[in-house]
Order: C-alpha cells, then structure tokens, then sequence
C-alpha cells in the first residue's frame, strides 16, 4: 500500500459507494492526509469525502460559524502534532537584556504544561460535542525524543518525551465516554519514528508524516471509523497444518508437527498465544481442516505444547468437504454474517478461493515465513473495536451455550416443544449507565435487524435517556442454558404533541431471531405506548445492503402505510390499542 496507489484512486469513479462525510481539524496541514484516506476509502468502497482543516485547530472549533459546522461531518477527526505540542512547550525565544534573541527556554514546568494541555483538549472536545452530533476521533500524540535529556527523558518531567507520554495518558483517561483515540504513537512505534516522519517533507510543507507512512496513518483511522460504522470482525478460522502447528500432523504424527519454544515451534506457539487472547477478548476462535476429525483433534488433546485447546474452539470443522461449505456451515452455526469474519491459510490456492466464493470474508495474505505470520496479522488490524464489554468476554461461551441449544432443537417433536423448553425470561427496562456501553455497541455493530441502522455513541444515548421527548429501552434475555445479556435497544421520540410515539431506533441481536423474542418485544412497544399516552406508533424501514430481513416486519405486526399527504415516504403507524397481542414462549421478568 503506497501514498502514489492511493493517490491514483483520486482519480476513479466512486458512484455508488455510500457517501461519508469526513472532517479533520488540526494545527498542521493536512491535504495529503486528506488524499490518502479517500484513496484508501475507494479500496473500501466508500465514497469518502473529505473537508481538509486549514491548520488553525482551535479557531476552527471555536467560531460558530466555521464551514466546519456547515459542512454538518459524520465523523469529525482531532489531529494535533508533536511538533506544534513542541513549540509550545518551549514558547517564543526570550531576549537578553541588550535586546538580542537570546535561547528558548520552558515558560512552564512539565507538570504544569500536560496539566494545561489536557484541560485544553478536554474544552476544544466538549465544543465539537455540543455543535455536532458527528463521532469524534482524537489522535494521540507521536513521541519526539529532542534529545535534550538524553536517556532521562524518559523520566524527567521537564523532558519532552515524558510530556508526551504524561500527556496521552491524560488524553486516555479524561476523555468522554463516546470520543475515541486513534493510536497514533503506536503505529509509530510499530513502524519506527525514522520511517514515519520526513524532516524535508516537514521543513516545505510542514506536513508532520512522511509520503511513505501516510497511508497506514489512514488506514489506522479508517479501520476505527469503519469499527464505529458497525463493520467489526467477531471471528477468526483457521486451518490446522502447517498453520496452527508445523507439519500435517496426519503425515508425521503427534510427535513430528513443530510446535513448542524450540526451532520453528516458537513461531507457532505465540500464533496460538495471540489467538487466545483473542478468544479472551471475544473473539470467537473457529477451526476448518481438511483432515480426518480425529487425527485433528488429537493434538488439542495429548500435545504438551499446544496452547489452543478445545474449550478454545467455537466451532471445531474437520472433514474431506470444500472450505468455502465448511466456512458457510461455521457462519450458521455462530449466526453472524461473513462479513464478520476472517479466515487464515497457509495454503494461497485455498486462501484464493474462500476470496473468490465469499468475498465479504476477510482473507489476509500470509508470508510463507511462518515467523513472519503473527506480524503481519497484527499489522493488519483486523479486530479493530471501540470498546471491550464483559459480554464480549462472554462471547466464547455463549458460543458454546448456543450449540448445545442446537442439539436440544435436533431432539424436541416440534419447534414449539423446543421454544417451551428453552424457559426464556426477558426483561424491557430503560437505559441506564450501566447498559449504556452494550446498547451503543449495539446500535454500532447491528445490521440485518436494524429498522434504520441508526449509529448511537454512549454520550449520545446518555443525552438521549435524560430527554423528556424521547423513550429509551433497552431488552436483555436469558434462558435455561445461559443469559444473553442485552440483546436489543428501543429508542421512540415523541411526534404530534406526544400523540405518536416515532421508532427512531429498533435493532436486536441476530443471535436471538425466530424464538419469539420479536413478538415480546411488539408486545412491550405496544403497552408502553399506551403507558406513555400515545396514540399511534409509527415507524420507518430505512434500506441497507444488509438489514433486508426486516424489509416486511413494521407490516407483520399490524403497522399500516400513512396515507396523510404530509406522511413522509415510508412511514407506518399503528393504533396502539388497536395491536392484538402475540403469542410468544418469553415471559416478562417480574
């Protein structure tokens, strides 16, 4: 991926792609920045346009009337350079007493400054959050050793570099829930500050990035807004030989695959190490092998080295069959799109194929080095997220809580037996503070049962659960096999002087579809429209590429077209005492 790649792009046809606006405010500027990350959109299919900030961060935030606030952003980006933090450190050169420029010299102690530059940040942040309701990224600071400490920059706190790492500690502790950090001085280090920053190129245009850096700077960005888009991968397959292990275990057996701390194990063993963490976080860990299903599984039963082991697996594919069936198949069994999905191969004939057959599964490139492997998957990004919540890390055993709902529907006479079996108890309550993190994740990550695909941030939902015109509810379940956890979120506004209850936001969960859990929930709206004293619900279904599913479900549920001459298109309404309540096998906690 070079900066001229991406600047070509500039160059191709973009209809089609959805449109995102994208503003960037800064002190330093920014225009090739600005090329790279509509360049790297286009590889994305994403017609990003861009408005490039003029290098004057604080006035453009600052004035009502700034084209910043005109240009009305769905993400708006905070990008403040080292070298500006730098010189302001330092201040303007102080004058001897004859009136000569004499040395620079700090105007403030260290402590001092990261304590200014923090509440300085923090104000120029709560401005953008109160004149735009766009997501807010803020770029870390880039550490810049000066030198002027040597090695006890590390330590001193009047040295640069410890300001700098004070300072994004500041910025990640003080900044508000719903305003996210780029980690930009982590790529950095990832990639070395002498391939990142061009002093030339700094010295002409002051711009503070390299040609050659710029576009994993875009895509660092890209990868977090796409994450707040709703785009974030929950699954990683992986085969077996020569990618988990050393060898086909099938061909030299037990004791010949590489795996452990000596030779070429190692690079195999911290794979497994990083895949488990994964799996730690949330992320669901699935094995497709061609193999016989015993010899795969032989080495996650008797081999002392391997880490992964089968409690690890989600769901666990070893037969003779195509990959692109048994990814297919692993996709139904966890029920989540393959657009969620990444698949690892040492094999390229086969990493081919899943690229071609299915190509919303992410297939990365993989060096034939297998100690370069771990790297590279890493410096893809692939599970990039805006926040980890417990129930990410309950995910793994949800996994496993859903298989075993399976072999009970394989066994019950009629779906009705199963559902009754399932002994599913709900709750509707309001949103609080403690399930305003999950119902944001929601409301970023939600797809195909999503009526408008609505993207809410934490503070978002905050503001809106404390408005008096707006009814906010979020539904979690549980059944006899485990809980679920928050799985959907009701958001209805006020219209028509509170006679009409609007749904601006309705999304579950995938993982709980066609159990009688969307009949609870109309069941729910309907009462507390009427709790509420409204009259009519009304609704809208706003088209995605993926959210289909729910094309026909307003109508399903007695909603009928408005035919008033100033009904908006597409917009339904129900008589909320007119709604004949359905059958469902959830019952309502007490």
């Amino acid at each position: 991926m070079k900066f001229g790649d991406l600047r070509k792009n500039l160059k191709k046809d973009y209809s089609g792609f959805p449109v995102v606006k994208f503003a960037i405010v800064a002190d330093w500027p920014v225009q090739l920045l600005a090329q790279a990350l509509r360049g790297l959109a286009y590889e994305r299919r994403l017609d990003l346009v861009v408005r490039e900030g003029v290098g004057q961060l604080e006035a453009e935030i600052l004035d009502d009337d700034a084209e910043l606030y005109a240009f009305a952003p769905d993400f708006v980006l905070l990008f403040p350079c080292a070298e500006e933090l730098r010189d302001r450190f330092y201040g303007p050169a102080e004058r001897d007493l004859d009136g000569t420029r004499g040395t620079h010299a700090p105007s403030v102690s260290g402590t001092d400054f990261v304590a200014a530059e923090a509440a300085r940040a923090e104000s120029l942040v709560a401005r953008l959050r109160a004149r735009t309701d766009a997501a807010l990224i803020v770029c870390n600071y880039c550490e810049l050793d000066d030198a002027v400490y040597g090695n006890l920059g590390a330590a001193h706190d009047d040295a640069l570099p410890r300001i700098i790492r004070r300072l994004n500690e500041e910025l990640a502790r003080r900044l508000p829930a719903g305003v996210f950090i780029a980690d930009i001085n982590a790529l950095q280090s990832a990639k070395g500050r002498e391939n990142a920053f061009d002093p030339r190129l700094r010295c002409v245009s002051r711009c503070v990035f390299g040609l050659d850096f710029l576009p994993f700077v875009a895509k660092r960005i890209l990868d977090l807004a796409d994450a707040l888009r709703g785009r974030v991968r929950k699954c990683l397959i992986t085969d077996l030989d020569d990618t988990l292990w050393g060898g086909v275990v099938g061909e030299v057996g037990l004791e010949g695959i590489q795996l452990g701390e000596l030779g070429s194990g190692r690079a195999f063993s911290d794979l497994q190490r990083w895949l488990r963490a994964l799996s730690r976080r949330g992320i669901a860990i699935a094995v497709c092998s061609k193999n016989d299903e015993a010899t795969a599984k032989e080495p996650f039963l008797k081999h002392p080295d391997m880490i992964l082991r089968l409690a690890d697996i989600s769901v666990f594919v070893a037969n003779w069959n195509d990959k692109v069936s048994n990814i297919a198949y692993i996709r139904e069994r966890l029920n989540i799109g393959f657009d969620s999905m990444v698949f690892i191969d040492d094999n390229p004939a086969e990493r081919d194929m899943v690229r071609r057959m299915l190509p919303d599964v992410a297939v990365p490139e993989l060096p034939k080095d297998a100690s370069l492997v771990l790297r590279a998957l890493q410096e893809a990004n692939l599970f990039e997220t805006t926040a980890v919540l417990d129930e990410d890390r309950r995910r793994v055993r949800m996994y496993g809580e859903e298989s075993r709902r399976a072999e009970t529907a394989a066994k019950a006479a009629s779906i009705d037996e199963y559902l009754e079996s399932l002994d599913m108890i709900a709750r509707f309550e309001p949103l609080d503070a403690f399930s305003v993190p999950r119902a944001a994740q929601l409301t970023q990550r939600s797809n195909q049962f999503n009526l408008r695909t609505r993207r809410y941030t934490d503070g978002d939902l905050q503001k809106l659960a404390g408005d008096a015109d707006c009814v906010a509810r979020c539904l979690s379940l549980r059944d006899r096999f485990g809980d679920y956890g928050l799985v959907g979120v009701v958001i209805l506004k006020r219209e028509e002087g509170g006679a009409a209850l609007f749904l601006d936001t309705l999304l579950m969960s995938c993982r709980v579809l066609k159990r009688g859990v969307e009949e609870f929930l109309f069941n729910e709206l309907a009462a507390l429209a009427r709790a509420e004293g409204a009259v009519f619900l009304t609704g809208e279904y706003l088209p995605t590429a993926k959210n289909g599913m729910v094309a026909g479900l307003l109508e399903s549920f007695g909603f009928r077209r408005e035919d008033s001459a100033r009904a908006e298109p597409g917009r339904w309404r129900l008589a909320a005492a007119d709604y004949a309540e359905r059958r469902t096998h959830v019952r309502k906690e007490l």
